[in-house]
């Protein structure tokens, strides 16, 4: 496309620029990827429960490798 004379920032609209509209729709309606959710290991998810200030301590049971 060439560029307007009168608006340096816009392509002439005098032209044929369907496909280039059709084009420009198109990149604006996509989004950015999101960002990917980190799972959590076992092992991470009962350290947060044990290190939360909303964990009740007082039923928490040891368990040191005995049934």
């Amino acid at each position: 496309m060439v560029r307007d004379e009168k608006n340096v920032e816009d392509i002439d609209t005098t032209l044929e620029d369907h496909i280039v509209d059709a084009l420009r729709y198109a990149f604006t309606g996509i989004d950015a990827p999101a960002e990917p959710v980190k799972k959590k290991t076992p092992e991470q998810i009962k350290y947060e429960e044990l290190t939360s200030d909303n964990y009740d301590r007082k039923s928490f049971t040891y368990n040191f490798g005995g049934n």
